[in-house]
């Protein structure tokens, strides 16, 4: 995963947008979403990333898994995203990017999707279930 999103970010994939990552529980999912908004925040890919997960806990802990100082000194980034749900404003607060539910998303579709007009957004969409129909 990580290879394609070099890639991407150094241009030599730009017809990619979207990577599928199948990962064991416990195999550290929450440190995907750090590394591809490191790779593509820093080459100007995309300006924010915006992180949906299927429970308000799991928020909270990607929040703070961005926030973890041992993350940040073994990865080397200084990002900060910001556990939201999805009311009118800018979610991010001037951070890298926000966390929220996809029962956030559901409420109040229309409210900051896209977060921001003009905003390139990296998604990040946690154990999503494709349903047939």
């Amino acid at each position: 995963m990580l290879a394609v999103v070099r890639a991407i970010a150094a241009g030599e994939a730009a017809e990619v947008r979207d990577i599928l990552a199948a990962v064991t529980p416990g195999g550290s999912k929450s440190l995907l979403p750090m590394l591809a908004a490191q790779a593509l925040i820093a080459a100007g890919i995309c300006e924010r990333i915006c992180w949906v997960v299927p429970r308000g806990s799991l928020r909270l802990q990607a929040e703070e898994v961005f926030a973890d100082p041992a993350c940040r000194q073994a990865l080397g980034h200084g990002l900060s995203v910001r556990a939201a749900d999805n009311t009118p404003g800018d979610p991010c607060r001037g951070l890298a990017g926000y966390v929220t539910t996809y029962q956030d998303v559901a409420a109040v579709p229309d409210c900051t999707w896209p977060p921001s007009a003009g905003t390139a957004t990296c998604w990040w969409l946690t154990k999503f279930t494709i349903c047939p129909g």
